[in-house]
């Protein structure tokens, strides 16, 4: 579970005891994950084939599948809550792309892109895309389904590594993941694409799902 395939990257810690099938691994939140080496830049991509294994009621109950929330803030000027940046859904009706952002006055909003048309239960390739300057893209390239946030302000960053499976409070849901990609850069559409269409090769080919 913990390899990581990027070159001269460091593996994840596994943490508890994450259940292994043969086209994908089961972890719970905040008991069974994989705990990266990777902290968050003010840009990132996050890419994960999943789903949750049951319908999330709220916060409690919901997923993460990828994701630093939460943590310190590190960018100047900014205290409490380090919202980070993840991938996560809390309801039985739509995924979210979280990204911490400056509201103005020392204060920090999460800015979700709020896709309401994507069931958490199903199987996609989800993507969370987030810089300063830009919105934050939430996009189902399984379903095309794909939404933004109201916010391009700054970025404000976290010092919470990243996990898979899990976030660091709340978010106690299973979740099923089939693979994860972290880039520490906003990927363009077409980067996306090719990446995409690599993962849909192997979805293919275990038989996950073809689409």
């Amino acid at each position: 579970f913990g390899y990581n395939r990027a070159i001269n990257k460091a593996d994840a810690f596994v943490i508890g005891q994450p259940v292994a099938f043969a086209t994908h691994g089961r972890f719970k939140g905040l008991t069974n994950f994989l705990q990266a080496r990777i902290a968050e830049t003010d840009a990132m991509t996050l890419i994960a084939v999943c789903r949750a294994v049951a319908e999330p009621t709220g916060a409690e109950t919901g997923v993460m599948p990828v994701g630093n929330f939460s943590g310190t803030p590190i960018t100047p000027g900014f205290t409490g809550n380090g919202y980070g940046t993840s991938l996560a859904s809390q309801t039985a009706t739509s995924f979210a792309g979280f990204s911490a952002r400056d509201q103005g006055s020392g204060t920090i909003g999460s800015n979700p892109a709020q896709n309401l048309t994507d069931r958490p239960t199903e199987w996609g390739i989800r993507v969370v895309r987030a810089q300063s300057g830009a919105p934050t893209m939430m996009l189902n390239a399984t379903t095309g389904a794909v939404a933004f946030s109201n916010s391009s302000a700054d970025r404000v960053l976290a010092d919470s590594l990243f996990r898979i499976g899990s976030a660091t409070s709340n978010y106690k849901g299973e979740v099923d993941i089939s693979a994860v990609a972290i880039f520490s850069k906003a990927l363009s559409q077409d980067a996306i694409d090719k990446v995409v269409a690599d993962m849909r090769k192997r979805t293919t080919r275990l038989g996950l799902f073809r689409v």
